[in-house]
């Protein structure tokens, strides 16, 4: 969780440059239940894992810019900064194992 905290808060922080980003972690939120209303939101799914992870959203409050964080169940996104989102408690067939959630690099 640390290392997700200052992934986020890095890009936040080195990309602002008068855009209207959201404020981290006050105007972030996390669902499990979808989309939440007024907030824009990236889907946080392993779609290989049988336990309904098609609804986790990372959302942050809308009228800000998007941040460009962007989730890959697939490997690393090249030319984005990432961090392994691992889960080793999980069986090895639910492949979370290669699972990233990046920023603009």
């Amino acid at each position: 969780m640390l290392k997700f905290v200052i992934l986020i808060s890095s890009v936040l922080f080195l990309s602002s440059r008068g855009a209207n980003l959201p404020s981290w972690p006050k105007q972030f939120r996390w669902s499990y239940g979808g989309n939440t209303s007024g907030y824009n939101c990236i889907s946080v799914n392993e779609p290989s894992d049988p336990h309904h992870w098609s609804d986790n959203k990372l959302c942050w409050e809308a009228g800000h810019t998007n941040p460009g964080i962007r989730w890959s169940y697939g490997g690393a996104i090249a030319g984005m900064r990432c961090t392994r989102i691992f889960e080793p408690s999980e069986p090895s067939n639910h492949h979370w194992a290669d699972n990233y959630l990046c920023v603009p690099g």
